[in-house]
C-alpha cells in the first residue's frame, strides 16, 4: 500500500518554513490532559485522522497520563519545559504536530518581559514562527479569576503570541483554534456571557481582534470531566462524555490543507505563466528567423533572376556577333 503524500510545508520569502501544527497554552491551561485524551482518541483511530507519537518516550508518557486519569488522579503541573512530537495523518496527507508544554515563567519571559535570551524562550518563539496552525488552550478560570497577574499573563501573553504570528509573512492566513478548556467547570459562566465567543470577547477583546483572519474559531472543550469525591476533592472522571477534543485539530488541518492547495495552485499558475512567456519568446524568435529566411529567399530569387537575364542577354549578343 503506497504511503500517504506528505503535506507540503508553507513557505514565504524571507521566513522560516512553516512545517508543524503547534499546541500552546499557559501553565495549568489543560495541555497535558487535552493532548493525552486526544492521543487516546486518535492513536488507534480508524477514521480519517490518526496520531502517532514520534518516540517511544512520548508514547509511554501519554499512556502514563491515561492511567493516572483513569485512576482518578491528575497529572502533575509542568515545572520544566517539555515538548512532545507527533505524526498526524489526515485525509491521506501527513503532518507534524509539536506540543510545547512550557512553565508559566517561560511564557511570561517570552511575551510579558520580552526576554529573548533564554534558550527555552527562543525555542517557544521558533515554534510560533514555524507554525502552519496553532491551537491555543485557554483556561476560563484564569479569565474570570481575581488574580490579576495570572489574568494579564494569559490575556496579554496569548495576544502577543497571536500578534507575532499574524504579523509574520503569510501569518494572516494561519488557522487558529482558541480552545476553552475545562468547560464542564465553567459552562455557566460562559453561558451567562452569551456563549464562548462573547465570553472571550468580554474578557480578552484584544486577543479576539488579534486572532481575526485565517479562520479563527473558538471551542468549548471537555477533554475530561471533573467530579467531586465524597471527601470534597475534585477528581477526573475518565468515562464521562467529551466535547470538542478532535474538532480544533480537524479544523486547523482543514485550514492548513486549504493554504497548501492555494499556495500550490499559485505556484503552478506562476510556473505556467513562466512557461507560456518562454514559449512566446521562442515563437517571436522563430518568427524573426522565418522572416529572415524569407528575406534571403527573395534576395536570392532576384539574384538568380538577374543572373538569368544577364546570361540570356549575353547569349543573344554572342549569337549576333
Amino acid at each position: 500500500m503506497p504511503a500517504p503524500p506528505q503535506a507540503t510545508p508553507n513557505h514565504f520569502e524571507g521566513q522560516k518554513v512553516r512545517d508543524r501544527i503547534v499546541v500552546l497554552g499557559r501553565t495549568r491551561s489543560g495541555k497535558t490532559v487535552y493532548i493525552a485524551r486526544l492521543y487516546h482518541l486518535l492513536w488507534r483511530s480508524g477514521s480519517d485522522l490518526r496520531m502517532q507519537a514520534c518516540t517511544g518516550v512520548t508514547h509511554q508518557a501519554m499512556v502514563g497520563f491515561w492511567q493516572l486519569l483513569k485512576d482518578g488522579k491528575w497529572p502533575e503541573s509542568t515545572t520544566a519545559t517539555d515538548q512532545h512530537s507527533f505524526d498526524l495523518e489526515f485525509q491521506s496527507r501527513k503532518f507534524s504536530m509539536i506540543v510545547s508544554d512550557y512553565p508559566g515563567e517561560i511564557f511570561k519571559k517570552a511575551f510579558m518581559d520580552d526576554d529573548n535570551s533564554d534558550p527555552e524562550v527562543i525555542k517557544l518563539l521558533d515554534s510560533i514562527d514555524r507554525a502552519q496552525a496553532i491551537i491555543f488552550l485557554v483556561d476560563p478560570k484564569v479569565m474570570i479569576d481575581t488574580d490579576l497577574k495570572a489574568t494579564n499573563e494569559q490575556g496579554f501573553g496569548l495576544t502577543q503570541a497571536i500578534l507575532r504570528l499574524r504579523s509574520s509573512p503569510g501569518g494572516e492566513a494561519i488557522p487558529i483554534s482558541l480552545v476553552l478548556t475545562k468547560y464542564d467547570e465553567f459552562n455557566e459562566e460562559v453561558k451567562a456571557a452569551g456563549g464562548r465567543v462573547n465570553f472571550i470577547n468580554h474578557h480578552y477583546p484584544n486577543l479576539v481582534e488579534a486572532a481575526k483572519k485565517g479562520g479563527t474559531k473558538v471551542y468549548k472543550c471537555i477533554a475530561i470531566q471533573t467530579v467531586q469525591s465524597t471527601l470534597g476533592s475534585h477528581r477526573p472522571d475518565w468515562d464521562a462524555p467529551l466535547q470538542d477534543v478532535e474538532e480544533p485539530l480537524r479544523d486547523c488541518l482543514k485550514g492548513v490543507i486549504k493554504n497548501i492547495d492555494k499556495a500550490e495552485a499559485k505556484r503552478i499558475s506562476i510556473e505556467q505563466a513562466r512557461i507560456e512567456a518562454v514559449q512566446k519568446e521562442n515563437e517571436i524568435e522563430l518568427d524573426k528567423i522565418g522572416r529572415s529566411k524569407d528575406y534571403w529567399v527573395v534576395c536570392l530569387s532576384f539574384l538568380f533572376l538577374a543572373l538569368a537575364l544577364i546570361a540570356g542577354a549575353w547569349w543573344i549578343w554572342k549569337g549576333r556577333t
